[in-house]
C-alpha cells in the first residue's frame, strides 16, 4: 500500500532540523564575526578623525596667522573628559619625568575655540578648518581607546589606539605598523612621530 500524504514530522526529524539550523547559525556567526566588524568600523572612524585633525593642524601651521598657540610642550592632551585638568581621575599610563596629561570638562571637549581637548583656537581663521574636535567612538581611558595630542611647537603628534585585528599589526588594513611612527601599538600622524612619551 502507498501512503498518499504525510501528516506531520516526527520528533526526531524536528530535532535533526533544529540541530542543522544551530550548526549553520554558529558557522555563520563565526564567519561574519559581528564584534570584529564593529571594531573595524570604529577603527575606520578613528583613522578618518586623526587624518582630519592632522590636516586641520597643518592648516594652522602653514597659515599666515601662525601666531596662535599650539599648546604646551611636554603635555599629552587626551580626548577623555575629566574634572581634573591633569586627568588625575582617569588612571592613565605613567609618563616620563617632566611630562603631564591635560584634560578638559565634557562640556568643552569638542570646542574649537582653544578650550577643547586640543588647545588650538581654530576659530581665528576666516575659512572653517574644522567645525568640532572629533572624539574617539569609545573614548574610554580604561580601555585605552581615546585620542592623544602632543606638541613640541611647531612639531606635533596625534595618536589613537586600534581595536580590530584588521587595523593592527599584520591585518588587512594595518595602519599601525605602516604609519611611519615609532610606536607599534598606536596609529600616529603629525610632523614628528616621536613625540609621544610612551
Amino acid at each position: 500500500m502507498f501512503v498518499s500524504e504525510i501528516n506531520g514530522f516526527t520528533l526526531i526529524e524536528l530535532l535533526v532540523v533544529a540541530a542543522i539550523i544551530t550548526v549553520l547559525a554558529t558557522i555563520t556567526v563565526m564567519i561574519v564575526n559581528p564584534t570584529e566588524h564593529l571594531r573595524k568600523a570604529r577603527d575606520t572612524h578613528r583613522v578618518a578623525d586623526i587624518n582630519s585633525l592632522d590636516t586641520a593642524i597643518n592648516s594652522v601651521l602653514y597659515s599666515n596667522k601662525r601666531a596662535v598657540s599650539l599648546g604646551t610642550a611636554s603635555t599629552v592632551y587626551v580626548s577623555v573628559p575629566d574634572i581634573s585638568s591633569t586627568c588625575a581621575n582617569l588612571n592613565l599610563p605613567s609618563l616620563g619625568v617632566g611630562w603631564s596629561y591635560h584634560c578638559v570638562a565634557s562640556s568643552t571637549l569638542a570646542s574649537i575655540d582653544g578650550t577643547g581637548w586640543i588647545p588650538i583656537n581654530f576659530e581665528t581663521y576666516s575659512q572653517k578648518i574644522i567645525s568640532a574636535l572629533p572624539i574617539d567612538p569609545t573614548n574610554n581611558a580604561t580601555s585605552s581607546l581615546y585620542y592623544a595630542y602632543v606638541i613640541n611647537d611647531p612639531d606635533f603628534e596625534l595618536d589613537t589606539w586600534m581595536e580590530s585585528d584588521s587595523y593592527n599589526n599584520g591585518g588587512a588594513q594595518d595602519v599601525v605598523s605602516t604609519d611611519g611612527g615609532n610606536s607599534t601599538s598606536t596609529y600616529e600622524k603629525g610632523n614628528d612621530l616621536t613625540l609621544y612619551p610612551l
